[in-house]
């Protein structure tokens, strides 16, 4: 397997010349060089064309950005080999954008909250290729959904973030992740996992891979975890996405995971090889659950770990920033101590807010915090049509099986 990753220098250019003459017309004819990842409020910010969009009204100053088609491009240099699949990995685009290679369509991105995998090995050279991503004007996806539902509010018909459509009337576009281009001539991993059960004083240790496969092989399934090494050969073909391999170990071999104030945080790597891929990532030994026995007042709800009540102390969490440029690791780490520090031990992450960063996840790891996970579905009506709900489904599916395996995630909420 092998990965190029296409962070970094990227040209950002303005396509909609008459509204950036009329609103910025210091931009015209102009192309800036932006690192990704990045959100466009920031890159014009950091430019010198926009205010502060934080101060005063600056933020409606800036409203032109989502009435506006943005293009995002690059160079890059490719060697193909024959027989090798090559799978173009994009996560966090925000939020509608063609996506073009070599002049050629890759894919569409939809939704700020999946991962889109694009087979691009037809229209990739070899040699110098060109990628270019272009954003919609968001303010005409938005006209073209309220035609079908007027009734309801920009938050439910386009899939990114609630806030931004909220009084500020900062609504970024960017995009918040890393783009990779993963080739081999077997499988692409798309995500893996292990969430351990407690059964008869035994762990039972289920690791799952889900994988697009590319051509019928047995491959080697290797995992190591608390001083156990297991392997399997397993058969993948193209027709089946997930394997799993599943082993026990004893109760006594490994401490628990504690919420903050109750125990300690014991974390365990975990290793795995699949096929040609390999990866690595912290993991706990925790049961977790919800008591809703009956008493004199009616039905309980007591969120219970490792077979104790937890007294919840939280807090709501909306994300450090509306602009995502602008949220730092530090800054993350910092704010999550201080609410341990606090004396919390749970942090709900609001409905209105986003999916966190895997830094976020292993901190609460990390710290005990327990985690309360909305969806990302405001209190508004949403539309139930076939499109928006396979775009849905697409979307849990990605971060269910992403976050599963953190010991810090306690329950997921409907929003």
């Amino acid at each position: 397997m092998d990965t190029l990753t296409l962070d970094g220098s990227w040209s950002l250019e303005a396509l909609d010349r008459d509204i950036i003459s009329t609103y910025c017309p210091s931009l015209s004819g102009k192309a800036l060089s932006v690192s990704v990842p990045f959100d466009i409020h920031s890159a014009l910010l950091s430019g010198g064309f926009i205010d502060d969009p934080y101060i005063g009204q600056n933020a409606l100053r800036s409203r032109f950005i989502t009435h506006c088609r943005w293009r995002l491009s690059r160079t890059f240099a490719f060697t193909k080999e024959e027989g090798r699949v090559s799978t173009l990995v994009m996560t966090g685009v925000d939020a509608h954008a063609d996506v073009r290679i070599n002049g050629k369509s890759a894919g569409r991105c939809t939704n700020a909250f999946t991962r889109y995998l694009f087979n691009i090995t037809n229209i990739l050279e070899d040699g110098e290729n060109s990628i270019e991503i272009v954003f919609d004007d968001l303010s005409q996806v938005l006209g073209k959904k309220h035609e079908r539902y007027p009734q309801m509010k920009d938050a439910a018909l386009v899939r990114k973030s609630c806030k931004h459509f909220g009084p500020s009337a900062i609504t970024p576009e960017g995009i918040y992740d890393e783009i990779r281009i993963i080739s081999d001539d077997c499988l692409i991993v798309k995500s893996w996992n292990c969430n351990p059960r407690l059964v008869d004083h035994n762990w039972i240790m289920k690791v799952t891979v889900t994988a697009d496969v590319f051509r019928d092989a047995d491959v080697d399934f290797n995992i190591a975890v608390a001083g156990r090494k297991e392997h399997t050969l397993t058969h993948v073909t193209p027709d089946r996405k997930f394997y799993s391999y599943t082993f026990t170990i004893p109760e006594e071999d490994v401490a628990l995971w504690w919420p903050s104030g109750m125990g300690g945080q014991h974390l365990y790597p975990l290793e795995i090889g699949f096929a040609s891929y390999s990866d690595k990532r912290m993991i706990a030994f925790r049961t977790v659950g919800i008591a809703n026995d009956e008493d004199e007042c009616g039905r309980a709800f007591r969120i219970m770990v490792n077979g104790e009540e937890v007294f919840i102390k939280g807090a709501i969490w909306k994300g450090l920033e509306t602009l995502p440029s602008r949220v730092t690791q530090s800054a993350c780490i910092k704010v999550l101590n201080s609410a341990v520090q606090a004396g919390l031990n749970a942090i709900r992450i609001h409905a209105s807010s986003a999916y966190e960063s895997e830094l976020f996840y292993d901190s609460c790891d990390r710290l005990g915090l327990l985690i309360w996970h909305d969806f990302m579905f405001e209190e508004t009506l949403y539309p139930c049509d076939d499109e928006f709900l396979s775009e849905v489904e697409s979307e849990l599916e990605y971060q269910i099986l992403r976050l599963k395996s953190h010991p810090s995630v306690m329950l997921w909420c409907g929003g």
